[in-house]
């Protein structure tokens, strides 16, 4: 009796596997864009998420049959999180990049109070940067400044916001004042 040689997978299975986590590192480059461009955005943040989340279930069933495996639970979990912070990063740079980068032309000046000051927290490849905690509209913001920036006796933060695409207040410029 011959040995039956194992079959070989077609290579268009194997392209498309290469192509999908393409587009999960150019995601998760998107998402990181899209951060910076919450940070200029007066936004909660549970709508973020919201976003991130609805995104993960928008591409749920377009990758199912390439992650799913019954016989691995642990695809699950790729697919969940190459689909959380992957393809939901296109969504979120799609939205975000939409609304920052084509505002609606009125711009308004806010003067508002500082709350109190800080820095984020330092990754090992950047600054830790400074904020700002205002209050503006009875709502309370954390803006954040640049890297080199330094708080001295500032009392009030000078925003100028404009409507984004969406409706979405976003920050145009920032500036402090003593008094």
């Amino acid at each position: 009796m011959k040995k039956e040689a194992p079959k070989k997978k077609s290579g268009k299975l194997s392209i498309i596997k290469v192509i999908v986590v393409l587009f999960f590192f150019i995601g998760m480059f998107c998402h990181g864009q899209a951060l910076y461009l919450y940070r200029d955005t007066l936004l909660h943040w549970s709508f973020y998420l919201l976003i991130l989340l609805l995104g993960s279930a928008l591409f749920a069933p377009l990758t199912r049959k390439i992650f799913h495996d019954k016989k691995d639970s642990r695809q699950l979990l790729v697919h969940f999180f190459m689909n959380l912070w992957g393809y939901s990063g296109l969504i979120l740079f799609i939205f975000f990049g939409l609304n920052f980068y084509y505002p609606k032309e009125e711009q308004k000046i806010f003067k508002c109070k500082i709350l109190q000051t800080g820095h984020l927290l330092k990754p090992k490849i950047s600054c830790a940067s400074p904020y700002a905690d205002v209050a503006l509209n009875g709502r309370k913001y954390r803006i954040i400044f640049p890297c080199d920036y330094q708080f001295k006796e500032d009392k009030f933060v000078i925003l100028t916001l404009q409507k984004g695409l969406w409706g979405l207040d976003i920050i145009t410029d920032k500036k402090t004042l003593p008094n």
